[in-house]
């Protein structure tokens, strides 16, 4: 499977759990949806394997926001880690460092 199609199918996955932008602005399939890279972005991914690359786009890594804030107001790093905490707990944690162990170069540390 692609990249591309992967990506496809986990924005689609993620509308039960994001069902409003960091914003405030409800999240209109179809309408008004990106999904973001929140801890991993894919300039990072740059240069690293597919196999690799597909580890970060899950539900851990990714949220859903309004085009605006994509574009204009991205939530910042720290703040999408809060927010994924609260959600997965320790597996958050777990799934970062065990990529972290895999990747070659500096990655962002949030704790």
């Amino acid at each position: 499977m692609r990249i591309s199609d992967w990506r496809k199918e986990l924005k689609e996955s993620l509308l039960w759990r994001d069902t409003y932008c960091y914003c405030g602005k409800p999240l209109v399939r179809g309408v008004n949806i990106d999904m973001h890279e929140g801890l991993v972005s894919r300039g990072q991914m740059m240069g690293w394997p597919e196999e690799l690359k597909l580890l970060t786009f899950n539900e851990l890594n990714c949220i859903l926001i309004c085009h605006t804030c994509n574009i204009m107001n991205p939530p910042s790093r720290k703040r999408v880690w809060d927010d994924q905490q609260k959600r997965y707990g320790d597996e958050l944690e777990k799934w970062y460092r065990s990529l972290c162990g895999l990747v070659k170069g500096k990655m962002q540390n949030f704790t």
